[in-house]
């Protein structure tokens, strides 16, 4: 929260997300500046404990020097993201060697192929995450019998819980759950990509040759990928053709549904109903985190032993398991690729309450009547 106050710390926090310095030189020089904004006296701060508390994140407008802009909600995201990525407890490596020791492969290349197929970078299995989960307070749809009997669209109204003490502050539930999960790196590039063979053409936006630290600016730039736009209850807007809602759109939606994907096979796998697992989607950093909603999970180790010995199967499936559903061609052809049968989960499970979901965008999809054409994100396994 410290570093979130100052220019410097802010700096920092993009440096280290678009490649400029490594973790090392990240924590050197955080420790440094801390030290100096706090006094001598404060020089064996822990930098685990820095994050634990985020908050008052002031937003980083346009500068020559970093050449970005980046909301608030994204610099809160990325030391969410990079919190978990500290906490890594098989890599993707010792994964992919365990699948050779256990039989699953034969050759490592097979499961190189199918992560290059399915555009991941890096998928690794994570512990010791802690997930805060907060109620303070209700809603209802309906008050009384009258209301339902207008059509007047009303806003939904949240009702904080019953105030005992008397003070003006409503009551507020937490549950704090250590817990374990998968986090998944999509390829950027791989989006970027495809983000340009399908507004390139159609819609004349330009698209640079960009190198990897120009890449992950890109991603952090808020004229491109903006995180406001993404609302609990709503799909993101885009029928104002707006260069931002459409990229910001097309990316959260590539994500969000990977990530139901990934849910839908890994309940299979961990032995866990869909409904306790859940998701985190980090959009500017293309990236996801599955994890279990329930403390059994954990204790279990049912996340990192899936991930752990069945590495190669648990991708496999993923692509063929939800490439149709049980309602297609229906739902490919009204449903934009989504609903009940394949990728709607419980809605405590979904962060986006089953909004911008589509398996068009990973399997492909033509109109058979206006010949509108969606590529396909993954290649065919």
């Amino acid at each position: 929260a410290e570093l979130c106050k100052i220019q410097e710390g802010k700096k920092l926090i993009i440096d280290r997300q678009i490649g400029k310095i490594g973790e090392d030189e990240f924590k050197k020089r955080t420790k440094d500046l801390l030290r100096k904004e706090n006094g001598e006296n404060k020089e064996n701060i822990g930098l685990d404990d820095e994050f634990d508390c985020l908050k008052n994140i002031t937003n980083l407008e346009k500068s020559s020097e970093i050449g970005t802009s980046v909301e608030e909600e994204t610099l809160y995201r990325l030391l969410e993201y990079s919190t978990i990525k500290r906490k890594i407890v098989t890599s993707m490596d010792k994964a992919i060697s365990n699948a050779k020791k256990f039989g699953e492969v034969l050759d490592e290349k097979e499961i190189h192929t199918i992560l290059k197929k399915l555009k991941i970078e890096n998928i690794a299995s994570v512990s010791d995450i802690e997930i805060i989960n907060t109620a303070y307070g209700y809603t209802r749809k309906y008050q009384d019998i009258d209301e339902m009997k207008t059509e007047k669209k009303e806003p939904l109204v949240l009702r904080s819980f019953r105030n005992y003490l008397n003070n003006g502050i409503p009551n507020f539930y937490n549950i704090r759950t250590k817990t374990e999960g998968i986090i998944i790196d999509i390829n950027k590039r791989e989006i970027y990509n495809y983000l340009r063979e399908t507004y390139e053409s159609s819609k004349k936006f330009v698209f640079k040759d960009l190198n990897d630290e120009e890449l992950n600016k890109w991603f952090l730039d808020s004229t491109h990928i903006n995180t406001r736009l993404v609302k609990k209850f709503e799909e993101i807007d885009t029928e104002n053709g707006n260069m931002t809602n459409l990229y910001t759109k097309c990316v959260y939606s590539l994500l969000h549904t990977i990530s139901h994907m990934f849910i839908n096979t890994i309940s299979k796998y961990c032995g866990l109903d869909k409904g306790s697992l859940s998701e985190m989607i980090f959009l500017n950093a293309g990236a996801i985190l599955i994890y279990s909603k329930t403390n059994q999970g954990a204790v279990l180790g049912a996340l990192t032993q899936t991930f752990d010995k069945r590495l190669y199967g648990m991708l496999n499936d993923v692509y063929r398991d939800n490439a149709i559903c049980a309602f297609d061609p229906l739902c490919m052809d009204t449903t934009n690729g989504s609903c009940c049968a394949c990728s709607y989960l419980d809605e405590v499970a979904c962060e986006h309450f089953n909004k911008d979901l589509s398996r068009r965008l990973l399997y492909g999809y033509e109109d058979s009547e206006s010949k509108e054409k969606i590529i396909n994100f993954w290649e065919e396994i």
